[in-house]
């Protein structure tokens, strides 16, 4: 879930920096429009590939079952297909997903130590909390 909320975040970010449009009538995928925020410029990176990849990958890691990346993979495949992506929209949204799942696989396996700020992401909220030695 952290890593599925995080990766919608960075990927809403992207969005409005980069500015692509959507696939369309008369559109190339050579569309972009930066830092506009216009509706329909808003392509790059696909939100639901990064949140796909970013909740699959650490389950994929964690029980040794790659056939899960053939979900977030069919979610890259249904965002094309329903003409919402660019076909490298998906890619980058997968990209970034897994790298985000990934990076919160190794700090949940790395052992804590004090001094150290850590998120934590909850049903209420975002948690900040410092452990000082």
């Amino acid at each position: 879930v952290e890593a599925g909320g995080a990766a919608f975040l960075a990927a809403t970010g992207l969005k409005y920096v980069v500015g692509r449009q959507r696939p369309g009538t008369g559109v190339t995928p050579g569309s972009f429009d930066m830092f506009s925020g216009k509706s329909n410029y808003d392509a790059l990176p696909s939100r639901h590939s990064a949140v796909a990849w970013a909740a699959v990958t650490p389950f994929a890691i964690e029980y040794h079952a790659p056939w899960l990346y053939g979900i977030a993979a069919a979610t890259n495949l249904s965002r094309v297909g329903s003409r919402e992506h660019w076909f490298s929209d998906t890619v980058a949204g997968g990209l970034i997903g897994y790298g985000i799942g990934r990076l919160f696989y190794e700090s949940a396996r790395a052992p804590q130590k004090k001094g150290m700020p850590r998120v934590m992401l909850n049903p209420t909220g975002v948690n900040f909390a410092w452990e000082l030695e």
